[in-house]
């Protein structure tokens, strides 16, 4: 569903939620666009949390960017830390190219179950092993020795990023996830609405929205990694480990 088409309601979300609070159609002026754009920013953040966190391996991403979720950049002889894109939310793999043609997978640096100090590659550059996340910062371990690993675009990262957040202007923009699940974002704004307005809807629209919520948990923590991440790799020609 699109966030607003006033020529087609049936398949807005801002009028399907003016039906839900008991508004007409046409009553912007009780529930206004930008308070409903606010609260559909806030359930579309949430809904990816719960994604996130019933995909398991499987990578999730917001459908309305028009690339991959995956950042390559240059390696610096020696330099460890690599400030992280901007829109990052969580690192899912990093991988460096080797001198041989390879990309290597490193492992996260893990502080409570490696025998590992992050003191001891101190001073040291090599072919990095693993990766630590600091603050907005990706700190390689050892540093790169670039007569091991490549200079050039020889950093990727796969990454979950922020929501492609929706606007006032917004009209046939529609959320990143599963088309089944959308009316959560016209529920939740309901709910917030009904919250201050009318608390007698509040008790069926919540439960309206936990049966869409399992609903969209059960379809997303069903789906498989395998097709998309090899979907991805014809991207790169170069081989991986």
């Amino acid at each position: 569903m699109q966030i607003r088409n006033d020529t087609i309601q049936s398949q807005s979300l801002y009028h399907s939620c003016l039906f839900k609070c008991g508004l007409a159609a046409d009553d912007t002026t009780s529930y206004p666009f930008k308070d409903f754009i606010r609260e559909a920013n806030d359930s579309n953040r949430k809904v990816n949390s719960w994604i996130w966190r019933n995909t398991g391996e499987w990578e999730y991403d917001d459908s309305n960017y028009n690339d991959f979720p995956i950042a390559t950049r240059d390696l610096v002889d020696n330099q460890a830390d690599y400030a992280l894109p901007l829109n990052v939310e969580k690192v899912d793999r990093c991988e460096i190219l080797l001198k041989s043609g390879e990309w290597k997978k490193l492992s996260l640096f893990d502080k409570g179950q490696t025998d590992f100090a992050i003191s001891e590659f101190a001073g040291t550059k090599g072919e990095p092993i693993f990766y630590d996340l600091m603050g907005n910062s990706l700190i390689l371990l050892p540093s790169p020795d670039l007569t091991k690993v490549e200079e050039n675009q020889g950093l990727q990262l796969y990454f979950s990023r922020e929501i492609s957040e929706f606007s006032e202007t917004d009209t046939t923009k529609e959320p990143g996830f599963a088309k089944n699940f959308h009316n959560i974002i016209a529920l939740d704004a309901a709910i917030s609405w009904c919250n201050i307005h009318d608390q007698s809807k509040i008790n069926q629209l919540i439960s309206e929205r936990e049966t869409l919520k399992n609903n969209l948990e059960d379809f997303y923590g069903k789906r498989s990694r395998e097709a998309r991440t090899s979907i991805r790799r014809k991207h790169n020609n170069n081989k991986r480990k």
